[in-house]
């Protein structure tokens, strides 16, 4: 989940099937892990990453409505799963809600990580 989340918020280009297995790994019960989070963000050398979450939370949506979206996800999904989720508005809108909703977290996180390892208020350790 770590590789997706930096990579398709920092990509030039969307990744539109990012956005989907996103969705997926979160069905699967996938959680964000801030440490693989900085892993990979070191990895890749990504610096101002807050401001291309910020971002990718805006375009999210315009994003998942637009025809490139879709067109790109039907060289990966079979007609049937199709019709059961992209083509349904429903859907849509709860996918951008997931994305979007996993992006909010991950800002949060990595500002309370920052303030805490910046002298924030974190209790300390014993």
């Amino acid at each position: 989940m770590a590789d997706k989340l930096v990579s398709l918020a920092a990509a030039k280009h969307v990744r539109h099937r990012d956005i989907w297995d996103l969705s997926w790994l979160q069905q699967q019960g996938a959680v964000i892990r801030l440490d693989l989070v900085r892993n990979k963000l070191d990895d890749y050398r990504v610096t101002e990453y807050p401001s291309m979450v910020d971002n990718i939370i805006n375009r999210c949506p315009a994003i998942i409505d637009g025809d490139t979206f879709q067109n790109q996800m039907k060289r990966f999904l079979p007609a049937d799963v199709q019709e059961q989720t992209l083509a349904r508005d429903r859907y849509r809108e709860a996918l951008t809600g997931s994305i979007t909703g996993l992006y909010t977290e991950l800002r949060e996180r990595l500002s309370s990580d920052t303030d805490d390892n910046n002298g924030g208020s974190s209790p300390p350790a014993t």
